[in-house]
């Protein structure tokens, strides 16, 4: 029986399908008469809970459905293609709610890209074609003031203001857009040595996105095990944990006096991050079948975030 209990049917087989192999659309010439494309489908649940002096003062959920192609030339994999078809976000206690109905319209925007993964890593390295993302904002753009014209509060106009502009600068700058999708753990998983082909193992070191401090960055020594391997598929467990002189504790505890202090009473003690993941891998088709990766993030007894995000390849 798979350790991912989440991803079976209740007879215990799997309902991945195989992959639909579909004619590459956009055809130039007769030179790429050679192209064609994978299609596959995923579902995430997300679930974000926050805690101060070890009660629960907020939590999270998403819940997310992503299309993805495979886009190849002969056999040398090009670029994948996305579209967030399901977008679903929920806080409680309730966050600005036109705030996460924009963040939801924005996301599935910014999704509609085709990414190039790096020849050796894997990994995001540029953007291929970002014209579904531009003429889906420009047509969004046009309805934003009618649709929000209800709003009459002045902190959820500037938010919608904020990530308005946030939007047009991300779309005119393929780094910062490419930033946007390193800080999200779906890409993250998407794009790894296993789409080339590679099955490398081996011990690594990542910075991480802090969830408590913003824009900083925290260094994890990340420990691969393989757990069992067939003719199709690889199950993987990984086990990062924080590299403790990489820590800036004085920016943190600073940030940590300004924004925290205040809500828990207690001083800044011990910080840690670490993460939990187990992965299963399609070796014949170089792609993700199934994730679960825990997140846990804390200064010790004062407040912690834990984040725990399964991932699932479904029927198409």
């Amino acid at each position: 029986m798979s350790r991912f209990k989440f991803f079976e049917e209740e007879d215990g087989k799997s309902n991945i399908q195989v992959p639909e192999v579909v004619a590459k659309v956009e055809l130039r010439d007769e030179k790429q008469a050679n192209c064609y494309a994978k299609r596959y489908r995923y579902r995430i649940e997300q679930t974000l809970i926050m805690k101060m002096n070890g009660m629960i003062v907020s939590h999270g959920l998403t819940k997310q459905e992503y299309l993805m192609q495979k886009n190849f030339e002969g056999e040398k994999l090009k670029s994948l293609g996305f579209e967030l078809v399901e977008n679903v976000l929920q806080f409680n206690p309730k966050q600005l709610e036109t705030g996460i109905e924009l963040i939801c319209e924005l996301d599935k925007i910014k999704s509609l890209v085709d990414i190039v993964p790096n020849v050796e890593t894997g990994k995001m390295t540029a953007i291929a074609n970002k014209n579904k993302a531009v003429q889906a904002w420009k047509a969004y753009k046009e309805v934003i003031a009618q649709k929000f014209s209800f709003v009459k509060s002045q902190q959820e106009k500037e938010s919608i203001a904020s990530l308005v502009e946030l939007m047009e600068n991300q779309l005119n700058n393929d780094m910062l857009l490419l930033g946007d999708y390193e800080s999200r753990i779906f890409y993250d998983l998407i794009f790894d040595k296993y789409l080339l082909g590679k099955n490398n193992f081996d011990p690594f070191e990542k910075n991480y996105l802090s969830n408590l401090f913003p824009q900083a960055l925290v260094l994890l020594k990340v420990a691969p095990i393989v757990k069992q391997k067939n003719e199709t598929s690889v199950n993987v467990k990984q086990v990062g944990v924080l590299d403790k002189e990489s820590v800036d504790t004085g920016g943190f505890t600073n940030f940590y006096n300004d924004n925290y202090k205040p809500q828990v009473g207690y001083s800044f003690s011990t910080y840690n991050y670490s993460i939990l993941s187990n992965y299963e891998y399609d070796i014949v088709d170089h792609v993700i079948n199934e994730a679960d990766v825990t997140i846990t993030e804390e200064v010790k007894n004062n407040i912690e975030v834990i984040i725990d995000y399964r991932l699932k390849r479904i029927e198409l």
